[in-house]
């Protein structure tokens, strides 16, 4: 028997019991991972359904900062990820990014996070005072230049790498701003790189999204249904019982682009996890003032309850607002979603 389906029976076993025996609880669907998938990235239930319960004894969640900024010449604008609140890629090298992160843990014990990655030891005690100054965020950040053999975060060492860090305190968090590659490539883009941090500025927060504000221009034909859980609206295009589109919107980041990728592509439609790099190449729409990236994929759908539908199409955008992320997808037979497309993104660019 293969692990999950111990883990099927297990957990029935648990729940009867927890019941005291009264009542039996029978798993009418089980899926096998195929040997060699991909193992999904973890998901809470918060994550995977866009909702949290506010803890009411704790403090609520800094607002996210926004930044303005010159892109230097040859950098393109990559969507934001996981802990890269701005996310460049270098020229034209895929092994050379710049990204913004804001966190916590202060100058030293970020710098010294830095240190172990190029096999480095900690810095002597308040050697981070004596760190040189560069222009960045409007002030002035600690310069820290490393290069050796680069560990990343717990990923395979990469030789003959150099990274270039600018790190900062503004308003009880750390911003860092970080440029790594190849040693030869990152030398190249010194001068950018100073410039582009001198450029940095922390933008004012825009108003919280209002989920109840939110409004749209549906293409001639889509047909509006009644309401459904956890959808703002959702359409279908006239003369088809099987293809829809509808809104989402989640609270905070409703689990990252990562998860969210996954869950489309890989559990719903049954197609391979992109790589890093891939998800990087992803094209993005102008959605709500956000650049939202685009997800257009097709295989065999499998929906939350089983319905199931061969050959077919999947749209999606995911579009961080900073408090909430607004999520539009197409779900339906592929020839439908392949000549819905250019409706589907009129759809997406008309939200408001």
């Amino acid at each position: 028997m293969s692990p999950r389906r111990i883990l099927a029976v297990a957990t029935a076993l648990l729940l009867s019991a927890c019941d005291g025996g009264e009542k039996t609880y029978e798993i009418d669907e089980i899926r096998d991972l195929p040997r060699g998938a991909p193992i999904p990235p973890p998901v809470s239930s918060a994550e995977r359904f866009g909702v949290r319960a506010d803890d009411p004894h704790g403090s609520p969640s800094p607002s996210p900062i926004s930044f303005t900024y010159d892109l230097p010449s040859g950098w393109q604008e990559l969507p934001p990820a996981q802990f890269r609140d701005v996310n460049l890629r270098v020229g034209d090298s895929a092994e050379t990014d710049c990204y913004v992160s804001v966190g916590a843990g202060g100058i030293a014990q970020n710098v010294d996070r830095w240190r172990k990655q190029f096999g480095q030891g900690p810095m002597d005690g308040g050697a981070s005072a004596a760190l040189p100054k560069k222009p960045f965020l409007g002030g002035e950040g600690a310069l820290v230049d490393l290069e050796g053999t680069f560990g990343g975060m717990g990923g395979e060492a990469r030789e003959g790498y150099r990274m270039i860090g600018l790190i900062r305190d503004l308003s009880g968090r750390t911003v860092t701003l970080k440029l790594v590659g190849p040693a030869d490539l990152v030398g190249r883009e010194v001068e950018r790189f100073l410039a582009f941090a001198a450029s940095l500025r922390a933008a004012a927060p825009p108003p919280p999204f209002d989920p109840s504000t939110l409004a749209w221009e549906a293409p001639k034909g889509w047909v509006r249904q009644g309401p459904k859980e956890m959808r703002e609206v959702t359409f279908v295009p006239e003369g088809s019982t099987d293809t829809e589109c509808w809104v989402t919107v989640l609270l905070g980041d409703g689990g990252g682009l990562p998860a969210n990728l996954h869950r489309w592509r890989v559990e719903l439609m049954g197609q391979p996890a992109l790589t890093a790099a891939e998800v990087a190449a992803l094209p993005t729409l102008e959605v709500l003032g956000r650049k939202a990236t685009f997800v257009s994929v097709e295989g065999t759908y499998t929906g939350m309850r089983g319905d199931r539908i061969e050959k077919a199409g999947f749209l999606g955008i995911l579009c961080p607002l900073g408090t909430h992320t607004v999520a539009v997808r197409m779900t339906g037979p592929a020839e439908v979603v392949r000549r819905e497309k250019e409706n589907f993104v009129a759809f997406c660019q008309s939200l408001r």
